[in-house]
């Protein structure tokens, strides 16, 4: 997948009327790839505080064992498209390591096996956090059951300190969008 400009990524901004936060706040924009492989971190974060751009690649799928095997009746839970303000602020992933967390249910599309249709709701639980801590992951698997997932946990240690660095200087609440994007064309 390549990496947009901060151009492209402001003109999408601009196009849905979404709301971009000048420095020292961080803008965070994850890129689902469509169509994409499951199991796979074939997406991306792309981040930006002014002209500063911090982009990794993620998942924001869920791995396969979620999607065959949900361990909600209602389905596993898919970050939505579209933007929310101030969603999220920087918690604690299983009681174990700082990530962002919501601070509003968070609206997610439900899948209840792999080859069901999603129904739309909204979750407390999807995260964006890392996956191994000592090495790059190749395979989703059990990383993420319905979160955005980082591969590499530099890339990840990288984005915690731009999310450290806006707490500390007085904004707890992270906005995030999503959008879908074949990776190659024009964004939006």
């Amino acid at each position: 997948m390549r990496i947009p400009s901060l151009a492209e990524v402001l003109a999408l901004f601009a196009a849905r009327e979404w709301v971009v936060h000048p420095a020292p706040r961080v803008n965070i924009l994850f890129l689902r790839k469509t169509p994409g492989a499951l199991d796979a971190f074939d997406d991306m974060a792309f981040l930006w505080r002014g002209e500063e751009i911090h982009a990794y690649r993620v998942t924001t799928d869920p791995g396969r064992p979620s999607r065959e095997h949900p361990t909600r009746q209602d389905g596993t839970a898919v970050w939505a498209p579209g933007q929310v303000v101030e969603g999220l602020h920087v918690g604690l992933h299983k009681r174990t390591y700082p990530c962002l967390v919501p601070t509003v249910p968070i609206p997610v599309l439900r899948y209840t096996s792999l080859t069901a249709k999603p129904t739309m709701g909204t979750s407390w639980s999807v995260q964006h956090h890392r996956a191994n801590a000592n090495r790059e992951s190749t395979k989703v698997d059990n990383w993420s059951t319905g979160c955005v997932v980082a591969a590499n946990p530099l890339d990840y240690s990288r984005a915690m300190g731009w999310f450290d660095s806006q707490v500390a200087g007085g904004f707890p609440r992270f906005s995030v969008a999503l959008v879908e994007w074949d990776g190659k064309g024009r964004l939006g």
